[in-house]
This record gives C-alpha cells, structure tokens and sequence, in this order.
C-alpha cells in the first residue's frame, strides 16, 4: 500500500500508524515488536506512530482513542488516511462511516487488487514477506513461517481467501522496492492466543 501510494503524483505519506497491545507491545495477531516496526519505518524513511490498545477493547475504545491519535495531523489540516483492505465490503464500509465522523477522508489504494497481479508483483519486484499468524482452525501450523508467495498460495485448502482478508494468515513485510535495505528478522517464540484458535510467531528485529 505505502509502495503504491508513493508512485502516486501529489500524494505525501505523512507518516505510518498501526496498533499495538499496550501490555505486551507488540502488534495483535501479527506478533511484530515495536522495534521491529520502527526498522520496517527506518526502511521506509517514515515515522512511525503506535496506537496502544488494551487487547479485546471494544469498537467504541478503539475509535475514541484513534480520534485522539490522529488529531494533531488533523490540526495540521492532515485529513486523508489511507487504509489496507482488499476486498472484504463490510469492512470498508466501516472505516469509511467511522474515519468520517472523525473528520477523515479514508482511502484503499489496493482495493480489488487481483490475486493473479498481486503475485507477479511480489516475485517481479523482489518482495518478501513472512507468515507470522496462522487461524488454526482452517490451517495446519506448518504454514506459520513460510514465505507468503505462489508456493503458499497454491497450497491454500480450499475456501481460504489467498489474501488472508478474513484472518486466515497475517504477514509480515521484510523486503520491498521502497526499503533502504532488508529488514532481518529474529525469530521467537510460537504463542496460541484467543483460546487457542491463534498461532503466532513472536519476530523482532535480527
């Protein structure tokens, strides 16, 4: 998404948030640290801001204290943010109705995207991402780790979005056209979250 927005002309990324677990520090699902996310925007050239979260809060927290993190960029007369989904409606439609009662603009620059290009760019343009959360109730636990590419994909079950759009999978970015150099990633421990559903590596940076 950062890759498409900055080839486009008159867009300015002013910076990357993303939510993490105020009690353990690291980004939910995913399991990225935050030092491993301040290299990813140390490779990226952009600053990074954290929206800390209690985990399991509800919608209502969430948006009171999105509110407040973004309202100095607001003050600044900052009011586009652009967001990651892919294809799932309702969850567009929610960001939407939620970003503009905030005062906000919400944007999808990859919405659409098809599976078929998505794949070509990712192996043409030298991208590399890790899986680093996998649902175990609709993947086995020898996905968690893999490279997300065609191989991956192709070995999906059948019924699981290749996008992960529904939390099958969540990934994390190390390699990418945009970053000044690799991001190394350290590995650590396995951890099962939400009762046992979730599987998530713990990466920090190497």
């Amino acid at each position: 998404m950062v890759h498409k927005l900055s080839r486009q002309q008159g867009r300015r990324i002013a910076a990357l948030l993303t939510r993490v677990d105020e009690e353990n520090g690291r980004v939910p699902f995913h399991g990225a640290s935050r030092p491993l996310l301040q290299a990813e925007a140390d490779a990226l050239g952009l600053d990074l801001y954290t929206l800390d979260l209690p985990s399991g809060c509800s919608n209502r927290m969430y948006e009171k204290r999105l509110e407040q993190a973004l309202k100095p960029f607001l003050d600044k007369g900052i009011d586009v943010l652009a967001c990651g989904d892919l294809h799932v409606v309702e969850g567009r439609q929610w960001r939407e109705k939620s970003m503009a009662g905030m005062g906000w603009r919400a944007v999808f620059p990859i919405w659409k995207t098809p599976l078929s290009g998505m794949l070509d760019v990712l192996e043409n343009e030298g991208w590399g991402a890790t899986v680093c959360c996998v649902d175990l109730t609709v993947l086995p636990e020898d996905f968690l780790g893999r490279n997300y590419d065609r191989a991956f994909v192709n070995d999906l079950p059948p019924g699981v979005d290749p996008f992960g759009e529904n939390g099958e999978f969540h990934t994390f970015v190390h390699t990418a056209p945009g970053f000044s150099a690799r991001v190394g990633l350290a590995t650590g421990q396995r951890r099962l979250t939400h009762s046992g559903q979730f599987l998530t590596l713990e990466l920090n940076p190497a």
